[in-house]
């Protein structure tokens, strides 16, 4: 008597029972090896993770000669790169895959696992990435106000972990003449896909932090930023955005007050205690945020000196509302404006004296943009 068995295509133990009336069951053990002419990893690879996170799962398939998926194929796994598998083998189901989990380690690069059966062997390259910079909508703020948002044209300061990692200290773009680079200390950014022109990275005793001036052709009421950190990005949308912003350029006097950029027009002096203005004398302070000109403005180009503000521009002087006499790009220089205006001959004499500056609309009914308060240091 004799009977013909067919091996299938999982490999394993096959074990084949002989019984029959009167006969003591039989049990043949038959160790069926499939022929693996193939082991590959699953397209697509798990994505990129931060260092010490975990990754999707690592599926790898083992087929045979006619390109058949084949079960209960043993397979073993190893790693290098610095990472860690929640296992070294297992075993292919019956669609002839297997899995893997893999954890990053704490140092940043590939990952490559290998898995191994029946003399193949194939490997998959994972990454990690240290994690991109640590920021809200609210970690954009106005460069001088530091007024949450930003403004076409206008400088802006974004703070959080990891913006400035590849620095140390203050690295301010040095540029005599010429425009600003658009990647600086290991940091570039991007409003609504724009790259923008980054003026200076600071890492130090008050945090990490960078300057940049905003897209000129900026629109909408919010936009969308990466920050890209040594190769690491974070991507925040429905960052605000505003049309007009004004922000006073400040100074921190000796007694620690914060004192607006304010410059005598008569010899380019700035506005100090023991250099005072005079009523009736004209002078100018210095801001930004106050958005597009005529002729329109080019990001990253310096100022003419014959942009002016679109909308009517005026200052208020310790509560006194006084019509600015121009207010205009600041020749030569990037994302700053001059506003003029003429200290009125009555003015009391003091020191201390508050000082902001507003954007009206056309008609002049309402405000569309009012600084922070600030200090002209005295008028005498």
């Amino acid at each position: 008597m004799q009977t013909r068995v067919t091996l299938g295509q999982t490999a394993g133990l096959v074990q084949v029972q002989l019984s029959g009336p009167g006969l003591a069951p039989v049990i043949f053990r038959i160790t069926n090896q499939v022929s693996l002419t193939s082991i590959a990893p699953v397209k697509p690879l798990p994505p990129s993770v931060n260092v010490g996170q975990q990754f999707q799962p690592l599926t790898f398939v083992v087929g045979n000669a006619n390109n058949q998926p084949v079960a209960g194929v043993l397979v073993t796994f190893s790693v290098s790169g610095g990472a860690v598998l929640n296992t070294t083998s297992a075993t292919t189901n019956q669609q002839g895959l297997v899995q893997v989990t893999v954890t990053a380690g704490n140092t940043p690069g590939n990952i490559v696992v290998t898995a191994s059966a029946g003399g193949l062997s194939a490997t998959a390259t994972l990454s990690s990435h240290v994690p991109g910079p640590s920021i809200t909508a609210n970690s954009f703020t106005n460069a001088a106000s530091g007024d949450i948002g930003m403004t076409p044209c206008g400088f802006v300061t974004v703070t959080g972990n990891g913006v400035a990692s590849g620095a140390q200290g203050v690295v301010a773009a040095v540029t005599f003449f010429g425009a600003y680079p658009y990647s600086l200390a290991g940091l570039s950014i991007t409003v609504n896909g724009t790259p923008v022109p980054i003026q200076a990275v600071a890492n130090d005793q008050f945090g990490q932090r960078a300057n940049f001036q905003a897209p000129c052709e900026l629109t909408g009421s919010t936009a969308t930023v990466t920050v890209t950190s040594n190769g690491s990005s974070t991507t925040i949308t429905n960052v605000p955005v505003f049309a007009v912003q004004p922000g006073i350029f400040t100074f921190t006097g000796a007694n620690n007050k914060v004192y607006g950029a304010v410059i005598r027009e008569v010899d380019g002096t700035y506005v100090t205690s023991a250099n005072p203005a005079h009523p009736g004398e004209k002078v100018y302070v210095v801001a930004t945020g106050l958005g597009q000109t005529n002729p329109t403005l080019v990001t990253n180009s310096a100022g003419t000196g014959s942009q002016n503000v679109i909308l009517p521009t005026a200052v208020f002087l310790n509560g006194r509302g006084i019509p600015g006499l121009s207010a205009r790009y600041l020749f030569g220089w990037v994302g700053a404006y001059l506003v003029e205006f003429q200290i009125p001959a009555d003015s009391a004499p003091g020191t201390d004296q508050n000082l902001l500056v507003v954007e009206t609309s056309a008609d002049g009914n309402d405000f569309l943009g009012v600084s922070k308060t600030v200090l002209i240091p005295a008028v005498q």
